[in-house]
């Protein structure tokens, strides 16, 4: 799969730099036509709430992956049209500018709406980029190293890495690469064209050993063939149990992950038979910590 880059859309192949963007600053969503004025891609005026300007936020993410964050901050008016008319010009190289943050930029969310920001030009084929934050939360995502799975795993578009999800406080399982995810308040889900997972956590009053509790819960289950269903126990301890089969129009596997007290249920559905492989890994994903 590809990303698309935040400063023109075009496609990026490459998985150590992850571009996202926001459309809009925060104070323009919902907001008429009529109440934008836009001066360039970049730059825009917004009735009742002044200038924005976009720019580049890149995070540094562990295991050499950079997060490049197309956000909009506030801008004055003096700083917006300096920007107009410079935006192609050879100033633009020494452009910089002062503002504070205009989205919701997870997983900081309320911690830097508002906080300001520094930006100035490194690349003259490229918006403005963030330079240094007054901010005490914002300098560390300006000048720190984060938690890959931390970050990306709060973005629900796809993307092109798996990624680590937490389920709650013990349970996560990986989210594969170019799958989207959507939480329905119970379950979460992950889908892509042709492949589909949902996973719930679900904990049980009267503790029962492992054994006891797959038993139970396998009571209901289709009749399967031997080959299709697999007992295993991970590596963390926890017993596991998978099976498979066949629909009129697809496939699916039921996975489940027990400590005794707790109850990973996982589906994944899928069209094409070979990816009995790939469902079979996001199932062996879930982990126990």
């Amino acid at each position: 799969m590809t990303a698309a880059c935040a400063c023109c859309g075009a496609a990026l192949t490459e998985t150590d730099r992850i571009d996202v963007g926001f459309r809009l600053p925060d104070p323009a969503l919902g907001r008429p036509e009529s109440d934008l004025t836009w001066l360039r891609k970049g730059l825009l005026r917004v009735a009742g709430e002044g200038g924005f300007l976009r720019c580049l936020l890149p995070v540094r993410l562990t295991g050499g992956v950079e997060l490049w964050l197309g956000i909009w901050i506030e801008v004055s008016e003096e700083d917006l049209l300096r920007a107009d008319e410079i935006w192609e010009d050879p100033a633009y190289a020494g452009f910089t500018a002062t503002g504070r943050v205009a989205n919701l930029v997870k997983p900081w969310g309320e911690e830097i709406v508002g906080a300001e920001l520094l930006v100035d030009v490194r690349d003259v084929g490229e918006l403005p980029v963030a330079r240094s934050s007054p901010h005490p939360v914002l300098s560390r995502v300006v000048d720190e190293e984060w938690d890959r799975d931390r970050v990306l795993s709060r973005f629900g578009h796809a993307l092109p890495i798996p990624v680590r999800v937490a389920l709650d406080a013990t349970w996560s399982v990986e989210r594969t690469a170019g799958m989207e995810a959507r939480g329905d308040g119970t379950k979460d889900r992950f889908s892509e064209p042709g492949r589909l997972v949902l996973v719930d956590v679900l904990r049980t009053s009267a503790p029962a050993g492992p054994e006891d509790h797959l038993r139970r819960v396998l009571e209901d289950a289709p009749d399967t063939a031997p080959e299709d269903r697999i007992t295993e126990t991970a590596p963390d301890g926890t017993l596991r149990h998978a099976f498979w089969l066949q629909r009129e129009d697809h496939w699916e596997l039921h996975g489940f992950a027990l400590d005794g007290t707790t109850l990973v249920e996982l589906s994944c559905l899928f069209h094409e038979p070979s990816d009995l492989n790939w469902a079979l890994h996001v199932w062996r994903s879930i982990a126990h910590s």
